[in-house]
């Protein structure tokens, strides 16, 4: 998308005789703005009181709308903080949210329970090549997932109760951008 603004461009006698035009890309103005009423949309729900997973739902679909392609994943720390209870996965294979959900914490191989057990940031762009557990790796090539990135959700007391990621299909070139997308939706998630 862009605006341009038009203006004629005249001759001594002062006849139109052409025109200059001057383009801009709004490209990111308008992701921003998707982006901030999808966040609107997201606290109004929360505001009214909407589940806790019709909240993650909306999240995660507002994330797979902004990263086409991607598929989202909230997991949730249960009470004791030891298993990973499904939050939203709206697009992933229904085996893959069974394989994960009730899974405990430790030794888990999936990307949000590395996200979670470190408390840092995970960018996986070629899950197969990357320096993780056999365990991520037989998850990931299982469900056919190539790449993934996951951000670990803190209360307002900084400690981590979810775990948001982005999975893609296909080895991702610029895994940090999703990154980008869902951290800035993380906090939405924490509320």
């Amino acid at each position: 998308p862009v605006e341009y603004v038009c203006a004629p461009l005249r001759d001594e006698r002062n006849s139109i005789r052409g025109a200059v035009v001057s383009f801009r890309d709004v490209s990111e103005r308008r992701r921003a703005e998707r982006m901030q009423a999808a966040r609107t949309s997201i606290l109004e729900r929360i505001a009214a009181g909407a589940s806790l997973e019709a909240v993650l739902r909306r999240i995660a679909l507002a994330i797979e709308d902004e990263c086409p392609g991607a598929l989202a994943s909230i997991v949730v720390l249960d009470s004791e903080g030891r298993r990973m209870r499904h939050g939203a996965s709206p697009s992933l294979p229904e085996e893959y949210v069974r394989a994960t959900d009730g899974a405990e914490i430790d030794g888990n191989g999936s990307a949000g329970a590395m996200a979670i057990r470190s408390g840092l940031p995970l960018v996986l762009p070629d899950i197969a090549a990357a320096d993780v557990p056999d365990a991520c790796k037989e998850l990931a090539r299982r469900y056919g997932v190539r790449s993934c990135c996951s951000v670990p959700v803190r209360d307002a007391a900084g400690t981590v109760i979810a775990s948001f990621a982005l999975y893609r299909a296909a080895v991702h070139v610029k895994p940090r951008a999703d990154l980008d997308t869902i951290a800035g939706f993380a906090n939405l998630v924490s509320i």
